[in-house]
Order: C-alpha cells, then sequence, then structure tokens
C-alpha cells in the first residue's frame, strides 16, 4: 500500500462527501443494504457531527472508517456504529 495513513477524522480535512462516497460505495456489503434501513446522506451527516471517527487513507482516500460514540458516561459504554 502506498501513502497509507490511519487517522482521526477530525485531524484531517475531509467532509459529509467523503464519508458519504465511503458508504455509498459499501453500501451492498450490508445485508440488508445499508440504504435500505437509513437515508445514507443523513447517516453521514451524523457520524460527522456526533461520533468519533477513525479512517484509513490511501491516495487521499478514505478506504477505511471505523466510527462509534462514547457519549454513555453512566454506563461508560461504546457503540460501535459503522
Amino acid at each position: 500500500m502506498k501513502n497509507f495513513t490511519i487517522a482521526k477524522l477530525t485531524d484531517l480535512e475531509y467532509t459529509i462527501d467523503d464519508i458519504l462516497e465511503f458508504i455509498t460505495k459499501l453500501d451492498d456489503d450490508f445485508i440488508p443494504p445499508l440504504s435500505s434501513r437509513v437515508n445514507l446522506n443523513d447517516y453521514a451527516q451524523k457520524i460527522i457531527e456526533k461520533a468519533y471517527c477513525i479512517v484509513g487513507i490511501e491516495n487521499n482516500k478514505i478506504i477505511a472508517l471505523i466510527s462509534f460514540y462514547m457519549n454513555d458516561t453512566i454506563r461508560k459504554k461504546a457503540f460501535i456504529t459503522y
């Protein structure tokens, strides 16, 4: 792999369009497709605004993504959303 980087999304200058492009490419990898359960544009927006994201970048494109929420301060649990 050339030019591969792992970073927090907040450390990079990627947008909702970049996240949307990535999750749209992988939509059919989910059974049923993710788009049959959520609006992908709204989901990408929610990820950008509310989730912690770690991305794999190769040649300036997102090639891997994990998004999770860590906002349950009472039970101290996290939830992986993507």
